[in-house]
């Protein structure tokens, strides 16, 4: 009972902070995510009928409850329940200390609970510290959420694959099997741009276009680069000093695409 009341709570605060965010259009993309996922919703195809430049799954994810009910209350419902589940998920690894992830995305504005693509790619990089913890040995599953995270934010995907590279270069098979696990919703995907026509509009918008979309979206100077790098560093600190935990490996992977 104690635990059902602990995540009903957690739902409900990140439901808050959700809805508050929208409410003020403090940060505009969650909105520009639930027209993507409002697109999707009415059948309009990525790339072809509008423009994005990540890779589609958190949107299609999105417009599952919009089929039902198109709103934005549904969508928020939708990330209130996917950002409990991060929190389960911390929960069962750390226990209490998941806590302080959860106190210190509150500090920074409360930017990691936004309803985003971003926000996705982390919703993986969790799940996969999960299963490295409790089922190490269910690789094609692995390879099939790092594909999952690729489908989410391609140069976020690529950089959690790394990982399984860096800590299981000897076992040739076990990589293998994780490659597998990635190319098959990756398969899917291209299976979907072929028969939409979008394949080359998607490649047009998602790698060659990042580089216009970096020219016109960078900062001279950002507190969150400094910082991040800080983080950056003291993880590889750790890495070094427990080279044998894979953990710290997808942490490192995490830190580095935040630069």
């Amino acid at each position: 009972m104690k635990r059902i009341l602990r995540y009903i709570f957690i739902f409900l605060f990140m439901f808050c902070i959700v809805e508050f965010f929208s409410f003020a259009n403090i940060y505009g993309d969650s909105i520009n995510n639930y027209m993507f996922s409002h697109a999707i919703a009415m059948g309009e195809i990525p790339y072809l009928d509008f423009n994005m430049v990540s890779t589609p799954l958190y949107p299609f994810f999105m417009s599952l409850g919009l089929l039902f009910w198109d709103n934005y209350l549904v969508f928020a419902i939708e990330q209130s329940i996917l950002l409990t589940i991060v929190f389960c998920l911390l929960y069962e690894i750390y226990g209490k200390k998941s806590y302080i992830a959860l106190l210190i995305g509150c500090l920074f504005a409360f930017f990691a609970f936004n309803a985003t693509y971003n926000f996705f790619a982390l919703f993986w990089l969790v799940l996969l510290i999960y299963l490295e913890e409790k089922f190490s040995t269910k690789d094609y599953l692995i390879g099939f959420v790092i594909g999952c995270a690729i489908l989410s934010k391609q140069t976020v995907g690529i950089m959690l694959f790394l990982p399984t590279v860096l800590f299981y270069y000897r076992d040739i098979r076990k990589v293998f099997k994780r490659v597998i696990g990635v190319f098959f919703p990756c398969i899917i995907f291209l299976i979907y741009l072929l028969l939409q026509h979008a394949l080359y509009p998607f490649f047009d918008l998602c790698f060659f276009g990042l580089f216009d979309f970096s020219s016109k979206n960078g900062f001279n100077f950002s507190f969150y680069l400094v910082f991040s790098i800080v983080l950056f560093c003291i993880q590889f600190y750790i890495l070094c000093k427990r080279k044998k935990d894979i953990k710290n490996y997808y942490l490192l992977m995490g830190i580095s695409f935040v630069i």
